[in-house]
Parts: structure tokens; sequence; C-alpha cells
């Protein structure tokens, strides 16, 4: 299904509510794919040059039966420069306070986002990004008897932070009337830090993560003569991701009173991915062929690690006084995980 020109002006102008209308259209379960491309923001609409609905489940170019697919096809060099701008804070005004602890510890959320996009060459050439930087802390409570019997209720004295960066840019150029290369590249950043503090858990118990993945996209697509149709893409992308405890102790766990020790997580894991493929269609009369290929390839590495010290769970303070732990875990083995992959496919069929 092909939609008309009048069915793609009564579409919104909202990238969410286009969105929605395109999976109210589609049905359950569609993949929505721009420029050939998955998980790819939505263009704006004046950017749009075709949109269309494919239902054919079975066909040789799908790794699996079952797929409904919508294919947007932007045309570049189309639409006006347009831009916007967004900034929300909330402070501790708008916060509650916990009322098992006599003040509130202080909190901030602040997300500031940026975009634009439009013709840079009329007919040739046009671009759209987005950057967004959240930054956000908490200050966690603490509910807690202490070792000597002491009852400790208050906000601690550190704060909980997530922060992070998302951006991506778009770049089309139109090398004839019909032949159209785009370029793609993203970045996304996550930081967290003092993690799993507070409620049972002492300040020693903090952990931070960090994550880190971006990748790079190019894409050839446009008719050959009359009969012909040729659609090439690349994809490369990477992803970095790192723990680090605040301390390295085994973990002590006394039920309904404390927990102490280090957050026992480490190392992380990283991984490289490579997509590459082409169809290539040719229409002849009641005949239309399609032909195509696909070529993955990743490198994943991981030395991910949790309660690698170990983990001693009491019942009862009187048991952690006594020194007679009810269980002891702890993870044990090499934690390095090295995974490759290479796979290439060819297809072909004719309707």
């Amino acid at each position: 299904t092909t939609l008309t020109r009048e069915q793609l002006a009564n579409l919104s102008d909202d990238p969410e509510v286009l969105r929605q209308q395109l999976m109210d259209m589609a049905g359950p379960g569609a993949v929505i794919r721009v420029d050939s491309f998955e998980g790819a923001a939505l263009p704006n609409k004046s950017q749009i040059r075709s949109i269309r609905i494919s239902r054919d489940q079975f066909a040789a170019e799908f790794h699996a039966a079952g797929g409904i697919n919508v294919e947007i096809i932007t045309q570049p060099g189309m639409g006006p420069m347009r831009g916007n701008l967004n900034y929300r804070l909330l402070g501790d005004s708008l916060s509650g306070r916990s009322p098992f602890v006599p003040e509130r510890g202080p909190e901030e959320n602040q997300n500031v986002g940026i975009g634009g996009g439009g013709t840079l060459i009329k007919n040739k050439s046009s671009f759209n990004f987005f950057i967004n930087d959240q930054r956000s802390g908490s200050t966690p409570n603490i509910n807690i008897v202490t070792p000597d019997g002491e009852h400790r209720s208050e906000a601690m004295a550190i704060q909980s932070h997530n922060d992070g960066f998302f951006g991506n840019v778009n770049v089309d150029y139109a090398l004839t009337i019909d032949q159209t290369l785009r370029f793609g590249l993203g970045y996304n950043s996550f930081q967290t830090k003092n993690q799993g503090i507070g409620g049972w858990d002492r300040e020693e118990r903090g952990s931070a993560r960090e994550n880190h993945n971006g990748n790079f996209m190019a894409q050839q697509i446009g008719p050959i003569g009359r009969r012909a149709f040729l659609r090439t893409r690349l994809r490369y992308s990477w992803a970095d991701r790192e723990s680090i405890a605040s301390i390295e102790a085994p973990t002590v766990r006394v039920l309904d009173a404390f927990t102490i020790g280090g957050a026992q997580v480490a190392g992380g894991q990283r991984s490289k991915t490579l997509t590459f493929g082409s169809d290539f269609d040719y229409v002849r009369g009641n005949h239309t062929w399609r032909v195509g290929t696909q070529i993955d390839a990743a490198d994943w590495h991981s030395d991910d690690r949790s309660n690698y010290l170990g983990t001693y769970t009491f019942e009862s303070l009187a048991a952690y006084d006594e020194g007679r732990p009810r269980s002891y875990t702890r993870r044990i083995g090499d934690p390095n995980i090295d995974y490759r992959y290479f796979q290439g496919a060819l297809y072909g069929q004719d309707d």
C-alpha cells in the first residue's frame, strides 16, 4: 500500500503522532524504517517523499516470516529551515518528603534539547539534527538498624546522579534527479553515580556505571532506468559499558537491619557490529524480480562481574553478633566472554 499525496498531506506534523498514525494504519507489530534503517527518528513531514506499507510477510528479503513493514523515503533538499528548543527543570519545591525521614534531601532534574533541520541546497541536499542533555540528582533516604542496635533514618549526605547525552545528525545529497546518498551519525552517553544506596544499603554500597554507544549509517537509493531500482545500505555500531564499585569488599546483609560492604560490580561489555545490504528490483511484463544480499559481522567482549567476593546473609542482628550467617554465596569462574561472527546471505524471488 502506497499512500497518496492527499493522504500524506493529512498526516500529523508531530513526529510522535505521525508514528502512531502509521502504526494504526499498518497494524500491530509493524516495523518502521526511515530510508531502510530501523530505529531512526521520523523526519519532518515536509521532507517525506513517499510512504509504503508492505505486508509481503513471506518475502525472501526478510529473515523471518510475519513482518509488516512501513518504509518512509525522504526527499533531499525539501522543506524550510526549522528549529526547536526545550528546557525542563524540576527543583526541590515540587518534591515531597518521605514520612520515614525528618528532612528532605536536595534534588534537581534539568533537561535541555535542541533540534533543527531543513534545506542546505534546494532540491539537492538537506539535513536534520537533535541534541539532548539531561542532568539529574537526588538524595537517597536510608532507614537501617546499625550493628550496635541504633536506628538511623535520614536523608543521606551524598547524592545519586543520572546524566545522559543524546545526539544525532543526518545529511542527504542528490547525486542526480533519481539517485540519493544519505549519511547519519549518532552518539549516546550515560553516566550514573552512587547507585544502589539508600533503604537498607549504606554509603559504601554505591557504584557507578558508564555507557557510551554510537552508530554511522550510509545509504544509496534510487531507480536505474525505467525498469530497475537499487537500494544499498551500510551501518556500523559500537557500544562500551563499564561498572565500578565504590569499594572492593564482600557484602554483609542482615535481614531487616542493614547491608554493608561493596557493591561487587566490575568490568563491562564492548561490542562492534557491521551490516551491509543491497536490494535490486527489476520489472518486466507481469514479473517483478528482486535479488539482494546482506552481510552481518560483529565482535563482542564481556568481562562483566558481580558478587565475585561473596555475600554473607544473616537472619537477625543476634545471628550477626554471633558470627552465624544463614548462607554464603559467591560467583566464581572466568568472566571473560569473546564472541565473533560473520554471516552472509543471497536471495532471489519472482512475483
